[in-house]
């Protein structure tokens, strides 16, 4: 989580199921940072639901191919200049 302080970043992918650290609250963290920072989060299970109170912008549902993560990048790219 100190990286997100140091770095700038445009777009943030985040993997819900993280080794040490619940997503909901990694996601949070970011938002309570960077609160125009769009976040996408990949999931494996639709019970969950918390990333979107969290503040995650949009979400894809494992399994997934790059198209699907072009296809959210680009329903987000109004709100990031993603061609940096």
């Amino acid at each position: 989580m100190d990286r997100i302080t140091g770095e700038d970043f445009d777009l943030m992918i985040i993997d819900y199921t993280i080794p040490d650290i619940d997503g909901a609250e990694l996601i949070h963290h970011v938002k309570s940072l960077k609160p125009s920072i769009p976040i996408i989060v990949l999931i494996g299970s639709w019970k969950d639901r918390k990333f979107l109170d969290a503040g995650a912008d949009l979400f894809i549902a494992k399994p997934f191919d790059l198209k699907d993560i072009r296809k959210a990048i680009a329903s987000l790219s109004g709100r990031a200049d993603l061609n940096r």
